[in-house]
């Protein structure tokens, strides 16, 4: 299995092998801590994460390893996958599908993020069997950051989320805030 790490606020952790179980625990200081999210069905989306306790702004939801890496999609087809981790894997969306059949290469193209250390500036892309669960959304509640020197994506939530709201990313980062106007443009004839 990909070293799937789930932590709470205070960074203590549980070793999580089934996603959508939300009774997972951290010990914290000799009390359990139930983890930060569930994967369940969404009404219209199929799949997605919710909040399986209320969180804080700030607060860390999720730290993983990808469960494969390439420099290209294309090269995710050859990339090595833990025996494990494949029936999470062949779980994920597929895009590409045709009918029912899905292939490494559409489950990658589909879930893939790009993974770019911003000191050399080499990018890769991965592949996450929890962080390809949140949805995307144009405003955001939880925010993703690769850490290249620890190999893990970490996830925070941007704002107080409540108990059972899906938790959502921003899948181009900026890209729609470039898109929109300021919230002041009309007053300069801009929309």
């Amino acid at each position: 299995m990909a070293a799937v790490v789930v932590a709470d606020g205070g960074g203590d952790r549980c070793r999580c092998r089934c996603p959508g179980v939300a009774e997972v625990l951290a010990v914290k200081r000799d009390r359990l801590i139930p983890c930060a999210f569930a994967v369940r069905a969404i009404p219209g989306k199929d799949v997605g994460v919710v909040a399986a306790r209320d969180l804080r702004r700030g607060e860390r939801i999720l730290k993983e390893r990808p469960a494969m890496t390439a420099r290209t999609t294309e090269d995710h087809a050859a990339s090595a996958l833990d025996a494990s981790d494949a029936p999470d894997f062949w779980d994920l969306h597929d895009c590409h599908a045709v009918g029912e059949t899905k292939t490494v290469l559409g489950i990658c193209r589909t879930n893939c993020f790009e993974l770019r250390d911003p000191a050399t500036g080499d990018a890769r892309s991965g592949v996450f069997l929890l962080g390809s669960r949140f949805n995307h959304d144009c405003s955001p509640n939880v925010h993703r950051t690769w850490l290249p020197d620890e190999g893990v994506e970490v996830y925070h939530a941007l704002r107080d989320v409540p108990e059972g709201a899906e938790l959502c990313g921003e899948y181009l980062f900026g890209v729609y805030r470039a898109l929109r106007p300021p919230p002041d443009s009309h007053r300069h004839g801009r929309a």
